[in-house]
């Protein structure tokens, strides 16, 4: 696919867009649900715009034109959005009385099938937000990836694709799952341009990214750009989760200013709340969790938490993991042994990327299974 046949789809979808928001907006009797699709197609039309432009910009044999053009495949992000806003622009009726034209929208379209309308956007608005952020193969424009960070929502929130927004805020909150995304986004507001992209055509990382299992540690001092260094890894493999099926990502920042951000625990729950989103067969069970411990009125035992982490594990393809200052860990005795066992197991094929200080007892428990 050449910019031009891109260009075509990605304007496609804009014009759709228009009319559709334009006939909500100017409606008396659009419903709440109709407000919304109009709202969230509209957030869409400004990054469809900006892709577009950028698309226009760039060589079609670049690296990132070359991950761009996945999205206007057949029956692809673009072309499934598509479809969904012709649907919706087919069942907008006028209706004349008189000398006047009365406006009338008729919905036919169940709670259900709007939610799934509105999961396909966010899909799109994730896919093209990480497209126009990802300088990893956007280089030349690097130095904007900082602004672009600060405003746009990466990491945990792009992951809540499959459940309800209901289900999933109640989840979130009788597990505690703190939300790592905030040390993501500052991570990569402080890069600079070329930052890490040393890491990332490195042999040791380029290894581990395509191992079906392997343990990648970057240790350093104090300040050395640790922090940065994760995130422009997580950046990566976020981006690839997004174009390869059956990829899943998690991850997790220890964070010694944040009391909720120094427990293993908290760091297993938050993994396992991430892949259960990614995975909707396993939502079910994370569910029933939540019903047999009295509708969310006590909390999971460890080993229940464990056991299902490994459990929704063993059912994914890839898998990929990221902890950032593990010795910002209060209890990395338990937290050490628990990264070594993912390591070492033959059933989940996982590989993990994990960055630190030196200190003795990560090393002597991890520097063994590390490349």
């Amino acid at each position: 696919m050449d910019p031009l046949s891109i260009t075509a789809s990605i304007i496609a979808v804009p014009q759709l867009t228009t009319t559709l928001t334009n006939y909500i907006s100017n409606v008396g009797n659009a419903t709440s649900d109709q407000k919304k699709v109009a709202v969230e197609a509209s957030n869409l039309y400004g990054l469809l715009t900006n892709l577009r432009f950028r698309v226009e910009e760039v060589r079609s044999d670049g690296a990132w034109f070359n991950q761009v053009k996945l999205l206007g495949i057949d029956n692809g992000p673009l072309e499934q959005f598509k479809h969904i806003l012709e649907k919706m622009v087919e069942q907008i009726t006028l209706s004349r009385t008189r000398d006047r034209i009365k406006s009338a929208l008729t919905w036919r379209w169940t709670k259900s099938e709007v939610d799934e309308a509105l999961k396909q956007m966010e899909r799109l608005k994730t896919l093209i937000t990480i497209a126009l952020t990802n300088d990893a193969f956007y280089p030349w424009r690097g130095h904007e990836v900082g602004h672009a960070a600060s405003e746009v929502h990466l990491g945990v929130e792009q992951l809540k694709t499959h459940a309800s927004r209901d289900l999933q805020d109640r989840l979130s909150r009788w597990l505690r799952v703190p939300d790592p995304s905030t040390n993501f986004q500052a991570a990569l507001g402080k890069r600079h341009p070329q930052t890490g992209l040393w890491l990332l055509k490195s042999s040791h990382f380029q290894d581990w990214r395509s191992s079906a299992s392997s343990f990648l540690w970057l240790y350093g001092n104090v300040g050395c750009g640790k922090t940065v260094l994760s995130a422009t890894a997580l950046q990566t493999i976020l981006h690839e989760a997004t174009v390869q099926p059956g990829t899943v990502v998690s991850y997790f920042y220890f964070d010694f200013n944040s009391a909720e951000k120094q427990h293993s625990q908290s760091a297993i729950r938050s993994l396992l709340f991430q892949l259960v989103l990614q995975l909707p067969d396993c939502l079910q069970a994370l569910e029933q969790l939540y019903q047999r411990c009295d509708n969310g009125h006590q909390q999971p035992s460890e080993n229940s938490i464990g056991s299902m982490l490994h459990s929704v594990l063993a059912l994914a393809n890839r898998k990929y993991i990221v902890f950032d200052a593990l010795d910002e860990c209060t209890d990395r005795e338990d937290l050490l042994p628990f990264i070594q066992n993912l390591v070492v197991s033959q059933q989940h094929e996982v590989c993990i990327l994990a960055t630190s200080r030196r200190e003795r007892d990560i090393e002597e428990e991890l520097k063994p299974v590390a490349r």
